[in-house]
């Protein structure tokens, strides 16, 4: 796998001390450095330390596993980084799956079995990647003794290196420890071991070359002593295809043959500096990385004999920061990874395309103090002349010269524009100092704005400088355009009335910031507000204040940079409308804009690259543009350019073809070459999968393995709610640039962009089958390949297929009980009717007999009537007159009852003066006592403070305060039950969430309030219609009846407020997890001045006002609890009261 973005891109040279180099740096180099490398004149490095997220800055080793991750052995923990960040294992003694040290010395990838050898200071540990544990094999060896690994493929073996524990070896498929007790091996300090072959090559510290013949259980020995000799002290080692390169700690670097006939030495010219080696790799041409104790880097070429030395530099920011490396490591992808002593990590990526950086040096006097480049030229000679903010300088056989002053006043002396003109000499345009001419003799020539000359120079800043076929120098200024006739040594300008077809170039006094002479001798102008055409051969001008692209349309153009491309086509560069092209050919423009993945849309300088590619400068970096494909690349400081902002106009292409670009930390030198973006390099690792934001680790219920490792995930329905993956495209090179896109097929059909934390997250997925997408790209155009991983999300029981096969036989069992039940009802029902008419039957045939019967007697009392009516007619007469006497008597009761009735009308108002006397005084009694109840309490607390070490008047203070405490309770009850009996009630909206954080907030002075959580269980939109005092009353009591009464046993004590509202009333909940109430109290709890226990802090008179109020809300209360468990009380009101 890749982990480049381009095939073609390198690094290059930085600025060294005292130098800017266009070519080797001599001065660390050995003489022998004359012969070619495969190397850029100076590496350029990006640094990786503890700023960075690495565990610690002394690196022993370092190795890429597999999947691409970069393994990092410190003293202080192994770290992966995936290019985003790094995640550190430590040793956790209370884990017994974790690494078994922190110190950590050296790492190999058995790439059979997949694991990561680790040799630590306590012993051997192999890492799965799959569950991402640690497993340890116990070496018989001391704490913090020094272990080197090595892979015996043949064998499947783990051989080891551990200081005077000699060699030993794991068999990975026995899973056992074997040590070799050979003579030869005892009492030496085994300190670096490689396989080749059949032979074990042991490197040992003062005894030499230990070679172990694993067949033949042989030990053959070289040192100073034998032939060939070898140096006594070998630090390190490297098996190469044909030989065995040593790392010693006196004799350099020694080649050693695998016939054993032979040893070559070494040795580096690096003048006083230790020759020690401590760390040795081998790159795909042959050359040899050899990191040494403290005289940097070296790479030698074994075929040449040549060699570099690289090393730190105090003024080049790019390059070793340490000079004592503990790890090289060569990747199969290119490129290097050093681990240093003190410096952390540092790495080189090897890509083809070489920009050579210029950068600002100290101390030398050699270049201006401002390190923005603004402009260059190249003269016939080769010199290439450099513009900048604060003078000229110029480049020549590699080095970097000042020109020195233009003009003897001592303004500072920006440069604006270059131009090498066809006698040898070159213009130079500066800001607000008028134009410079430099002849090829360096005679200097200056032009001027002359207010009293219509024919001098127009204005005094020249932006922009060209020469035309003809040998007229064109000018821009802020006050127009400017042409310079070299015979005449006069300018012509706007001030001067043409007459002719290019009188219109001449008209404007506008600023111009840019010139481009065609080819064909067509020259553009670019204004701000236009762009111009003069076509010598039709001697026509052309005006463009407007520039159109089918829908697209840029007004008033601002043009700050002009160029021609291969093809003969005007590339325009806008000042924030985007990158323009006019094809001549078809006379019609094209707009690029970061619509269109455009970097930036400020665009300062363009220059032609190889084939049909462009090069452009923006706020934004460098950016290539392959024109057929329309594909932008973008290359930042990580590639090695100078920065991200460039200066305008800041470029130019050398005769022999390399471009150049400015900005404001120098300037870069670059070989332009076709790109072929390899996006397949960027190849995405899921790097940790969280639920509800907790990462979950292998083993997990909801992990069988490492996120890494997976393919698909099953989720239940309860841990689908919140997910999200990290994830990370192994790129080590700018991680920044890289752009991720990803969709959830099933759910999110299209592409979504991803943010800048590598983190995808999902919430509320519902049961069913999910492909999760992602892809990375550099430019948004062209994606690498795709990530997938499939996530199913469980059904809740109640969906399931057995829930609902289950429920379905419930409800059919139900209906045949039921029909059976039904069946047995009616039977039983149809015997009992049967008994029952039968029994009516009997009942009127005996009911008629009587009747007969009655008959009977009835005529005889008849009779009996008709004797007895005189008499009734008698006693009518004697009723009559009671009944007047009667009416007499009512209305002498009426009279009566009116009389006790106003009577009782006065005594009820008599009762209710009393009563509303007897308020004012529990009111205004009420306010009395509160100050002389807070002026006791003061001078409680100055008693304290009087006598802060008796123990017994401090326990009588104590009583003193408490019972003020409960007096203060009962005074502000009486007073809250005042005010709920006279104040009138209004009915308003409230928003009841408001109201009741309101209440909360009030009540966290109270004893135990920070001990609580308060769950709030109510819509911040929830609004009712009721009175807000007595709202508040009811509520404050409520809640600090909770807070009071928490359970001091428990470790979570909660006070929940739940809302519900229905159509015709609302409902609020209170309750808690505190001390509860006994049921037997429950019927009585709302009384006047009832406590239900002795221990009651309360005054009893609380719930009786909560109660009170609620009745004159129309509402009604409800309780409910269980002792030691909970409480909860539940309020309803009708709605709109």
């Amino acid at each position: 796998m890749g982990v480049f973005p381009y095939k073609s891109i390198v690094w290059s040279g930085l600025i060294a001390l005292g130098c800017l180099l266009y070519g080797s740096n001599t001065a660390v180099y050995a003489q022998n450095d004359t012969a070619t490398l495969s190397l850029p004149d100076q590496l350029l490095f990006k640094h990786l330390s503890v700023e960075e997220g690495l565990s610690q800055t002394t690196v022993n080793a370092i190795v890429s596993d597999k999947l691409g991750f970069v393994w990092i052995a410190t003293e202080d923990g192994l770290n992966r980084y995936d290019g985003n960040e790094f995640r550190i294992f430590r040793h956790d003694p209370l884990d017994s799956t974790s690494i078994s040290h922190s110190v950590v010395y050296t790492l190999v990838e058995d790439t059979v079995t997949g694991n990561l050898w680790i040799g630590t200071s306590g012993g051997l540990n192999y890492y799965n990647h799959a569950t991402e544990q640690f497993g340890l094999v116990p070496l018989n060896i001391d704490p913090g003794t020094y272990a080197s690994l090595d892979v015996d493929y043949a064998r499947n073996r783990i051989w080891i290196a551990y200081g005077f524990g000699g060699i030993s070896y794991y068999d990975i498929n026995t899973s056992t420890l074997h040590t070799v007790n050979h003579p030869g091996l005892k009492e030496i300090m085994a300190w670096s071991i490689k396989v080749h072959g059949d032979k074990a090559y042991v490197g040992t510290l003062g005894h030499g070359l230990k070679i172990y013949d694993i067949a033949h259980d042989a030990v053959t020995t070289y040192d100073a002593t034998t032939t060939p000799a070898v140096d006594q002290e070998i630090r390190t080692l490297y098996a190469d295809k044909d030989c065995l390169w040593l790392g010693t700690r006196d004799e350099g670097l020694q080649r050693f043959g695998y016939d054993e006939t032979s040893v070559q030495s070494t040795t580096f010219n690096l003048g006083t500096r230790n020759r020690g080696i401590w760390a040795l790799a081998v790159d795909k041409d042959g050359q040899v990385w050899v990191g040494t104790d403290g005289a940097g880097l070296v790479v030698y070429s074994p075929r040449t004999g040549a060699f570099r030395n690289f090393t730190r530099s105090e003024t080049d920011s790019h390059s070793l920061n340490d000079n004592t490396l503990r790890a090289v490591y060569i990747p199969p992808v290119g490129g290097a990874w050093i681990g240093t002593y003190d410096g952390g990590v540092n790495y080189y990526a090897a890509l083809p395309l070489r920009f050579r950086l210029f950068e600002q040096t100290t101390g030398n006097g050699t270049l201006p103090k401002h390190p923005s480049i603004t402009a260059f030229a190249e003269e016939k000679t080769g010199r290439i002349w450099i513009g900048t903010a604060d003078g000229l300088s110029y480049l020549e056989h590699g080095q970097v010269h000042p020109f020195g002053r233009l003009f003897s006043t001592g303004y500072t002396e920006v440069i604006l524009a270059l131009c090498p003109d066809r006698y040898g000499g070159v213009w130079v345009g500066l800001y607000r100092q008028g134009l410079i001419y430099i002849d090829k003799n360096r005679r200097i020539t200056r032009y001027r704005n002359d207010p009293e000359d219509t024919e001098s120079l127009s204005e005094n800043s020249a932006w922009t400088i060209a020469e035309d076929s003809l040998g007229y120098v064109w000018v821009g200024t802020d006050n127009g355009l400017n042409r310079f006739d070299p015979a005449t040594r006069k300018f012509l300008n706007y001030h001067q009335k043409t007459g002719d077809n290019m009188a219109p170039l001449f008209e404007i006094n506008r600023t111009v910031r840019a010139i481009q002479v065609m080819a064909d001798g067509t020259i553009w102008v670019g204004i701000f507000g236009e762009l111009m055409r003069y076509n010598y051969k039709t001697d026509q001008v052309a005006r463009f204040p407007v520039i159109t692209d089918g829908d697209q349309e840029i007004k008033d153009v601002r043009v700050i940079s002009l160029c021609e491309d291969q093809h003969h086509r005007l590339w325009i560069g806008t000042y924030g409308d985007g990158l323009c092209m006019f094809d001549g050919t078809t006379q019609k423009f094209s707009i690029i804009s970061e619509h269109e993945n455009l970097p930036n849309n400020f665009v300062l300088a363009i220059q032609p690259g190889a084939g049909d590619d462009m090069w452009m400068s923006t706020n934004a970096g460098l950016s290539h543009y392959d024109t057929r494909k329309g594909i932008f690349l973008k290359f930042d400081e990580n590639y090695g350019v100078q920065g991200n902002t460039f200066k305008r106009n800041a470029s130019y292409r050398l005769r022999n073809g390399d471009l150049m670009f400015g900005g404001t930390k120098g300037f870069n030198i670059f070989t332009p070459i076709t790109l072929t973006p390899d996006f397949y390099d960027l190849n995405i690792a899921l790097t940790d999968f969280r639920v509800f934001n907790k990462s979950i680790k292998p083993g997990d219920p909801l992990l069988p393995k490492s996120i890494t490792a997976l393919d698909k995930i099953t989720l239940p329905y309860n841990d689908s709610r919140s997910i999200s993956f990290r994830f990370s495209a192994l790129h080590f090179v700018s991680p920044s640039q890289i752009k991720y896109e990803y969709k959830l097929e099933n759910l999110l059909a299209t592409w979504q962009k991803a943010g800048k934390d590598h983190t995808v997250s999902f919430t509320s997925l519902q049961p069913g089958t999910f492909r999760f997408v992602l892809r990375a790209s550099f430019n948004e155009q062209t994606w690498g390949p795709e990530k997938v991983i499939e996530i199913v999300i469980l059904p809740p029981w109640y969906k399931t297929t057995t829930a609902r096969v289950t429920l379905a036989l419930f409800l059919a069992l139900v209906t045949v009980i039921f029909f059976r039940l039904r069946t047995n009802a009616l039977i039983r029902q149809k015997g009992r009717l049967e008994s029952l008419v039968k029994e009516q039957s009997r009942e009127i045939k005996d009911q008629n007999d009587e009747l007969a019967a009655q008959n009977e007697e009835l005529t005889q009392r008849h009779e009996e009537m008709a004797s007895q009516r005189e008499e009734i007619t008698a006693q009518n007469e004697i009723l009559t007159e009671t009944q007047r006497q009667m009416a007499e008597l009512n209305r002498g009761l009426e009279r009566l009852v009116q009389e006790r009735t106003q009577s009782l009308d006065n005594t009820i108002r008599q009762l209710n003066k009393t009563i509303y006397e007897l308020d004012a005084f529990v009111y205004s009694a009420s306010h009395d006592l509160i100050a002389p109840l807070k002026s006791v309490m003061g001078l409680i607390n100055l008693s304290r403070q009087v006598n802060p070490g008796n123990e017994e008047h401090t326990r009588y203070l104590d009583y003193m305060e408490a019972s003020i405490k409960k007096l203060d309770d009962v005074i502000k009850s009486m007073i809250q039950f005042s005010r709920n009996s006279k104040a009138e009630l209004i009915t308003e909206p409230l928003n009841l969430r408001e109201v009741v954080e309101e209440i909360v907030n009030d009540l966290r002075y109270m004893k135990e309030f920070d001990t609580i959580d308060f769950v709030i269980v109510i819509d911040p939109a929830a609004t009712v219609m009721t009175d807000a005092q007595r709202l508040k009353i009811i509520i404050t009591n409520l809640v600090s009846n909770a807070i009071k009464y928490a359970d001091p046993t428990k470790t979570q004590k909660e006070v929940k407020l739940q809302f519900e509202n229905g159509n015709t009333s609302w409902k609020l909940y209170v309750s808690d997890n505190g001390i509860g109430i006994d049921k037997k109290y429950l019927s009585r709890v709302f009384e006047m001045f009832y406590r239900a226990t002795e221990r009651s802090q309360g005054s009893g008179l609380g719930l009786y006002i909560v109660k009170e109020t609620v009745d004159r809300l129309s509402g009604e209360i409800f309780v409910d609890s269980e002792k030691g468990k909970w409480t909860r009380f539940e309020l309803i009101f009708p709605s709109g009261v």
